[in-house]
């Protein structure tokens, strides 16, 4: 019978490889299959085979499979699982404060029981409340971190030093960098005391091996630059000695708070450190002094020397670096430099903008392809507008697109802007604001409703054909004097004409 079974087996892959009508296949397919079910049905004479269990003889009942918890996995124990059941169910706080009146909260996870903690709290049971906390603590069924910031919010620093010197007697590790990180932080909010002598005198005697980078993360969210330098001072009283991440966060924080004598002073004091400069000090530094208009001759020497220096030292800058140059360099000719008479003894040799802006876009050009060129063009085309050099203006934007670089609507929006901002292109103002309003970024009729929403584009955009030419045209009109009141026509770019061009 086995016999058969096969052989019909092999028939029917046989016509299968052969292609063979779709009747002959079935035919075979069919026999196959009877083969197979008198094979498998009982029989008498296949009692070897198949041996049936008398009927009154019962095998005796599997015993129930219990699977193993994943790997990490904690068993839950019965007043965990039981308080879980009642917290889902919404029973009330008084009957779930009574059932864990006597039980050991430290075999229930820290998450259960700030379930517990938010339920009783919900109920009003404030009293409750306080009581299984202090139960918590008694057990250690608490996160120390939490406990300290519990009394951090109370303004109990009192308890914050006592609990601390528990956690050292117990074992200097449980006082982790996420403590002590917390604790600063709390303390460079509040004026200086007793209780804050106490704290930092205890961290610093302790001699915690912490994580430096851990506790230099906190700088970030401090809001203001004296927060940070109040930060940077407890750290080194605690003993850890800033390194170089703090400081340049410390020259960023001053760069953006436009005190430019203290991001100068924490730029130098990397290198009193043993530390070397890198690129992102070098940008916090050129960030902040290309915001000072009032110092464009000093920031613009110090934007050669702070090249030099780089160059010196190995460092590649970065289209940051050489944006944030150019922006100074759009500075230089705001106010009028002084004369050579009147120019203090040994001072700084007046800049040249245009040969700076050319320098730095050279510079550009030789770090390609790290280098955002048009970024770079952009920044170029922008100082030249603040300088008033109009050839310059064009060469770039010329220069630009000889180097398969296209503006984008940024790049447009950047050149319009310096236009209207500076007081030397007042003719050509109304052409730039037309010019926005075509790109939709500022509406032709403002509405009085409030809801109103100005419809906008994406500035990283590329310019359309019809947008190309009227920014071509509105760059070879800039600095012309007889096209200072032509007109761009004020709608959708792909209805609009070209602006006329005196040649």
């Amino acid at each position: 019978m086995l016999r058969g079974a096969v052989a019909s087996m092999r028939e029917a892959r046989r016509a299968v490889r052969l292609a063979s009508p779709v009747t002959a296949v079935w035919h075979t397919l069919s026999r196959c299959r009877s083969s197979m079910d008198e094979l498998m049905s009982p029989s008498e004479d296949a009692t070897v085979l198949a041996p049936r269990r008398a009927p009154d003889t019962d095998l005796p009942p599997r015993p129930p499979q219990h699977r193993r918890p994943a790997p990490g996995a904690q068993a839950v124990s019965r007043v965990e699982a039981t308080t879980l059941q009642m917290l889902q169910a919404d029973t009330p706080a008084a009957e779930l404060n009574e059932f864990l009146e006597d039980k050991d909260v430290s075999v229930m996870s820290l998450q259960t029981n700030n379930r517990v903690l938010h339920a009783l709290k919900h109920a009003g049971h404030l009293k409750a409340v306080e009581a299984y906390f202090a139960r918590m603590l008694e057990h250690s069924a608490v996160s120390y971190q939490a406990v300290v910031e519990c009394l951090l919010r109370a303004d109990n620093l009192d308890g914050v030093a006592s609990y601390a010197e528990r956690l050292v007697a117990t074992d200097r590790s449980m006082l982790d960098a996420g403590i002590v990180a917390i604790i600063l932080d709390h303390l460079c909010k509040q004026p200086p005391g007793p209780a804050t002598q106490r704290l930092l005198d205890l961290m610093r005697n302790a001699q915690l091996k912490v994580n430096k980078r851990r506790l230099s993360s906190q700088l970030n969210y401090l809001p203001t630059l004296e927060a940070k330098e109040r930060y940077v001072d407890l750290m080194q009283a605690i003993g850890a000695e800033p390194d170089q991440f703090e400081l340049t966060t410390l020259v960023a924080a001053a760069g953006k708070a436009r005190q430019l004598d203290r991001a100068e002073h924490y730029f130098d004091m990397i290198s009193k450190f043993g530390y070397r400069p890198d690129l992102a000090a070098y940008n916090a530094l050129l960030d902040g002094l290309s915001h000072d208009p009032q110092r464009a001759l000093a920031v613009g020497q110090r934007c050669l020397e702070m090249l030099q220096s780089m160059r010196a030292a190995a460092l590649q800058p970065d289209t940051l670096t050489l944006v944030a140059m150019l922006r100074t360099a759009g500075y230089l000719q705001r106010r009028r430099e002084p004369a050579r008479s009147q120019r203090p003894q040994g001072g700084p040799a007046p800049v040249d903008p245009q040969a700076l802006i050319r320098t730095l876009v050279d510079e550009a050009l030789k770090l390609q392809p790290d280098i955002d060129l048009r970024q770079v063009y952009a920044g170029a085309m922008d100082a030249s507008v603040r300088v008033t050099d109009y050839d310059g203006l064009r060469a770039y934007f010329a220069e630009m697109q000889r180097h398969g670089v296209f503006p984008t609507v940024g790049t447009a929006l950047m050149v319009t802007g310096a236009v209207i901002n500076n007081a030397r292109c007042r003719p050509w103002r109304p052409l730039a604001r037309r010019l926005e309003r075509v790109f939709h970024v500022i509406p032709a009729e403002t509405p009085k409703s409030r809801s109103f929403r100005p419809q906008t584009v994406p500035r990283s955009r590329l310019l359309n054909p019809q947008e190309l030419a009227l920014f071509l045209d509105f760059v070879n009109a800039v600095g012309q004097p007889s096209t200072s009141s032509a007109s761009v026509p004020v709608g959708p770019a792909t209805k609009s004409t070209s602006v006329p061009v005196s040649t």
